[in-house]
């Protein structure tokens, strides 16, 4: 009995043992997802489709559907493996990448059939990537001080705005008067010019039929008759001389004169139709920032009537915040939007939600954007629009453009008015040893 005790608690003890040795065996799943894998002797779906033996882990065959039961193979098609990367750069990546004689995983842990022998470069990345992030927390540093410089320029912009749309609007309406005025004028220059040309109509053919009667008379009291009286008419020098005036009036400089008083006057009506449309233009766009949210301080405001130009390649782009995109090839420009909606910052400095003017929300600090649309339409296509993103920089740049999409265009509009004061500043993590950490701030 002693002896049948014995063995069987070593028995215990050695499958407690291989259990042990199997489940760290086990490699390529999240360790946030290590409670599913931590039974000895079943495993359960993550989908919670199945459960089989502990043993079917890893076995290069996919028994779950969601392919949890394989995540150190690529059996299963929607597996995933987890790169610990030693804990720098950790990430997942589709478990059909698994030994597929590719390096995914700086540590190179996905590669473990000797296909291919893989270079450990975690920590350089890791030092890249650190590097990227002191670059990014400077220019955040840099632009914010930028940033509160703008305000204090533009801290009073809001009631500088109003009063510009007062005048605007004094104007649109001194425009629309002087074009009301103008069609009265153009309406009575051309009835005057129709009595004009009425009246002397009727003078040059009374003086035509005076002439006529005399000459009548003279030919009656002759020996010449009828058709000899008619042809001594035509032939008339006063006649011609009536009759030449007459045509004058009609095809010649009479005719020019009254015309050209005529064109005169249209020209005035079109000049003063265009700065009605002009300015009633400039005072809908001024109204229309006015109802924006400027950010604190009305910071956005700097961006008013300040166009951004990028070239790239054959093209040449210029943004025009709250106005106008357009792009310019070989001499021709295309209109790529009007300003449509402006999706902005919130007043404070946080991270809360709002929702903007129409409704639209997800709007958080240090996400902002512009809509331009109603541009030029496409070949065979829809009208040309804009989407500006706008992010960090020092100075009002653009950054790229691209066609995202036929006849959609995507642009990064670099501010100091998107950089953020830095809180909590980056910290170099100590790696190794302290010789290995001092190389670490060196290559920095």
């Amino acid at each position: 009995m002693f002896y049948f005790c014995k063995n069987f608690f070593l028995f215990l003890a050695l499958l407690t043992l291989f259990s042990f040795c199997c489940q760290a065996t086990i490699t390529g799943f999240d360790p946030s997802l290590a409670s599913h894998y931590s039974d000895p002797q079943t495993f359960t779906c993550l989908d919670n489709s199945k459960t089989i033996p502990k043993s079917y882990v890893n076995d290069n065959y996919c028994d779950c559907e969601d392919g949890s039961d394989e995540p150190g193979t690529s059996a299963c098609p929607k597996g995933t493996f987890y790169c610990h990367n030693d804990g720098l750069l950790s990430k997942s990546i589709p478990s059909s990448r698994v030994n597929d004689g590719i390096c995914d995983c700086c540590s190179g842990e996905d590669e473990t059939s000797g296909k291919v022998k893989c270079t450990n470069t975690c920590k350089e990345l890791y030092l890249d990537q650190i590097s990227d992030q002191l670059k990014e927390q400077e220019i955040q540093e840099e632009g914010y001080k930028l940033r509160l410089e703008i305000r204090k320029e533009t801290q009073d912009k809001k009631q500088y705005l109003q009063e510009q749309i007062e005048i605007i609007t004094k104007e649109y309406e001194k425009a629309e008067q002087e074009s009301e005025n103008t069609s009265q004028k153009q309406q009575v220059c051309e009835k005057w010019i129709y009595a004009q040309k009425k009246n002397r109509k009727k003078v040059l053919k009374k003086m035509i039929q005076e002439h006529m009667i005399q000459k009548k008379m003279e030919i009656t009291s002759s020996e010449e008759k009828s058709s000899k009286g008619v042809c001594f008419l035509q032939k008339d020098p006063k006649i011609k001389k009536i009759t030449k005036e007459f045509k004058n009036l009609f095809f010649g400089a009479a005719k020019k004169e009254l015309e050209d008083l005529k064109t005169k006057i249209t020209r005035e009506k079109s000049s003063s139709f265009s700065e009605k449309r002009n300015k009633k233009t400039e005072k809908e766009k001024l109204e229309k920032i006015g109802e924006l949210d400027l950010g604190i301080d009305n910071e956005f405001y700097s961006l008013v009537d300040n166009c951004i130009e990028y070239k790239e390649n054959k093209y040449t782009y210029e943004v025009c915040p709250f106005d106008k995109v357009t792009q310019t090839e070989n001499g021709k420009t295309y209109k790529l939007g009007n300003f449509k909606q402006f999706r902005g910052l919130t007043n404070q400095e946080s991270d809360n939600e709002k929702d903007d003017e129409n409704g639209n929300g997800d709007i958080k600090v240090n996400q902002a954007q512009m809509k331009f649309t109603g541009g030029d339409k496409c070949w065979n296509g829809p009208n040309r629009s804009t989407t500006v993103l706008l992010k960090c920089g020092l100075k009002n740049e653009i950054k790229d453009a691209q066609e995202v999409s036929i006849c959609e265009y995507q642009m990064t509009l670099l501010t100091p008015i998107m950089c953020e004061k830095v809180e909590n500043t980056i910290k170099i993590p100590d790696l190794t040893t302290n010789k290995e950490k001092n190389n670490i701030h060196d290559e920095l």
